[in-house]
């Protein structure tokens, strides 16, 4: 009963988070959409030959993948079993963070996390090259020694940076928040 009790906790805990930084996401976006001057005039809608579906809107924003948004949910919340060898390592990040919440790891490129409260590594991305980010963290924890397996069940979540979502504010983009491959 303790154990299901603590799992609906973290579970709970986890969602808890995840929904605090779409919230503060969808916050930047909205509070810090650069304003025009007085006096100046927002570009009119012209006939375009671009392709209806590349044409960015007023509302544009960056969407997260919701089947991987579901499949993350499911890893936090299930957690599913790590490789002996994984799990060693696992274990060694966090104690050396104290058993805490802390930077992990940091570049001008992205910034790894640990965070307690739901037992999840978070990173987020500095560069609108995102995908080069999610690689090189990738190559950062197969360098600790970690399985690309063992990496999917961290759980392992990516998020963008305000700056780089204010950047992609009017692309449409849709972002997966899990490593690839996973």
């Amino acid at each position: 009963m303790r154990d299901k009790a603590i799992k609906q906790y973290l579970f709970f805990a986890l969602m808890g988070g995840v929904l605090l930084i779409l919230i503060t996401i969808v916050a930047f976006a909205v509070f810090f959409h650069p304003k025009s001057p007085p006096g100046v005039s927002q570009p009119s809608s012209l006939p375009t030959t671009v392709p209806t579906g590349s044409i960015p809107t007023k509302n544009s924003t960056v969407q997260y993948n919701t089947t991987a948004q579901k499949k993350l949910i499911q890893i936090a919340s299930t957690r599913p079993t790590l490789p002996t060898s994984d799990t060693s390592i696992r274990e060694k990040l966090v104690a050396s963070l104290g058993n805490n919440s802390g930077i992990l790891y940091a570049t001008s490129a992205f910034e790894i996390s640990y965070v307690k409260a739901p037992d999840i590594f978070q990173v987020e991305i500095l560069t609108t090259n995102v995908e080069s980010a999610k690689q090189d963290t990738v190559s950062w924890f197969t360098a600790q020694g970690m399985s690309l397996a063992g990496i999917c069940k961290l759980p392992l979540m990516f998020y963008l940076a305000p700056s780089v979502m204010q950047h992609f504010r009017q692309t449409n983009t849709v972002f997966n928040p899990l490593p690839n491959g996973c």
